[in-house]
Formats: C-alpha cells, structure tokens, sequence
C-alpha cells in the first residue's frame, strides 16, 4: 500500500450545540460546548490513518498549547507528525461551530499558523514523496501551498487530490490535479452558470483534465471525467448527530482507497461510506470510521477489496 500525504490545515474546534443558529443580532442559548481536534487537513489525515494508510500531514501549527493538543491528537490517531510545521508568534488555527438540533452546521475559521503554509515549505516538507503515493490537500490553505503540493506529486508520480473546499483561487490547469471533490455549491462556484450537475462536473473535468467527484450528501455521488459522468448512490446512516467532519471523513478514506490501489469509483464507494459514519457521532473526528466499519456499511460493495 502507498502512503497518503495530506497537506492541509489544523485547527482546534470549540463546538456549540444548540436547537437552532442564532440569526443576525440574535442571541441563542446553547444545551452545550465542547473542544477537540479539527481543520480539514487534520481530519482528513485521521480519516486516511483510519482507514489503514500510513498518512503524514504536512501542516503549520502554533507553539501554544493548542498546538500542542492537535499534535498529540494526531499521533494518537496514527498519524505520523514529523511535517508539522512550529510557527513561533502565530496561534494554532480555530473553528468556531455551531451545531444545530438537526446536526447541521455553520462553521468559521480562524487560520492563525494555517496561513503561514506556503509553497516553499510544502515542498521541502514532502521530500520523501513516491510515486504511487497519494497527496491530499483543501481549500483551508494559501492557493500557492496547493499548488506546490499538486505539483510536486505530478513531478515523482503520485496521485493529486484536491478538496477544494472552501473554494480558493487555484489554477486547476496548472495544479495537474487528478482527482478534484467538491460539492455541488462548490462546483456552481467554479462552473457558474444554469446547468445540469453532470454537465458541470464534465467541464470541471475538461477544465483540469482528472476526473471530478461530485458530493451530494444523502443523494450519493457524481463522477464525471472524459469518457463520460456516472452516478452512484450513498450509504445512508441510521442517524444523524452532527454534519462536521463528514466531507473530511469521505476524502480520507477515499485517499487511502487509492493508495490501496482501488480505482477512483471504488475509492469514493470507501469515502461514502465513511461518510455515513461520521455523521452518527458528535465532532469531526468523532466517529469509528475505519477498515473493519467501512466494511460492515459497504455490505457486498465490501467485496471490491
């Protein structure tokens, strides 16, 4: 099995729950607050680990004690920490979430030492990189550090995939992406324009010349690359208790489905079902989402590895 490498950001998240989110100017009273691990390179990276890849983040954190925190969290997940970045005189990055009574989020994020990645430091970070390996980055840090990171994977063979999530300036021609995920308003906001889904995802693809997965939540998801766009359907959960995490939980997953050497079909079979999990348990790093879960949601689909 290759390694997966995520580059991305951490964060730690401060979590309120409440029956519903406040309104402009309105104040809320929450049923409850909680601090744990997050940033969607952090999540990602323990979604991979998870999921059975040897994973390292490469990542920029503060040296406070929230930095401290997030390290160790990491590790204790499996995830090998010898890329992290200390930034002096920079806090750790923080996500301020409130989640509802429906398990849906709103979320806003601090970067702190997230925005201190940038192209140089990635690239000296992923020395060791092979081909074959798959290198996994978001939308959570400086469009440059993206696309270093695509490029440096394009240059020794490794696969490229970019959740571009939230949606930044990357030039997906030159990132040499192979496979990009976003969900459909991500996808509306780099395809603008009145059309269909699919169509969409097809231009995407046309655009950065990989193959484009489409998330659409309970629906399932769209693939779409140049032999055409193909459909499949999601894994619905028995619950839901909170939404944060569960994109992340999905391209992790996916990730180390394809440093197994799955195709990207199989692969994001893998992401959605991890998906699911992550739902059913509160924060994004909350849920069991590894080989042997993964496995039991994937019932016969299980047997594509």
């Amino acid at each position: 099995m290759a390694d997966v490498w995520v580059v991305g950001s951490v964060n730690e998240d401060l979590v309120v729950h409440a029956e519903r989110a406040p309104g402009p100017g309105e104040t809320v009273l929450g049923t409850g607050l909680s601090r744990g691990p997050g940033g969607k390179g952090a999540n990602q990276a323990v979604a991979a680990a998870r999921a059975g890849a040897r994973t390292r983040i490469v990542a920029a954190i503060g040296a406070d004690d929230a930095g401290a925190r997030q390290r160790a969290a990491l590790e204790a997940a499996g995830v090998l920490g010898d890329r992290l970045l200390v930034v002096a005189g920079q806090p750790t990055g923080t996500a301020l979430i409130t989640v509802d009574g429906r398990g849906e989020n709103t979320i806003v994020v601090v970067p702190g030492a997230n925005a201190t990645l940038d192209a140089h430091g990635v690239v000296a970070a992923l020395k060791g990189l092979r081909p074959g390996d798959v290198v996994l980055a978001q939308g959570e840090i400086a469009p440059a550090a993206i696309e270093a990171a695509a490029q440096a994977a394009s240059a020794v063979g490794a696969v490229t995939v970019l959740n571009l999530a939230p949606v930044v300036p990357v030039d997906l021609s030159r990132a040499r992406v192979d496979v990009l995920v976003v969900n459909e308003h991500e996808a509306a906001l780099l395809d603008p324009g009145d059309r269909p889904v699919a169509e969409r995802a097809g231009r995407l693809a046309a655009t950065g010349g990989g193959t484009v997965v489409v998330t659409q939540g309970a629906q399932g998801a769209l693939l779409a690359d140049a032999h055409g766009a193909q459909h499949l359907p999601a894994y619905p959960p028995d619950r839901v208790a909170d939404t944060t995490g569960a994109g992340d939980a999905f391209c992790g997953a996916m990730a180390a489905a394809l440093a197994d050497g799955l195709a990207v079909a199989d692969a994001v079979r893998w992401g959605m079902a991890a998906g699911s999990l992550a739902v059913r348990a509160v924060g994004a790093q909350g849920a069991d989402t590894g080989r042997a879960a993964i496995r039991r949601v994937l019932g016969d689909d299980a047997a594509i590895r």
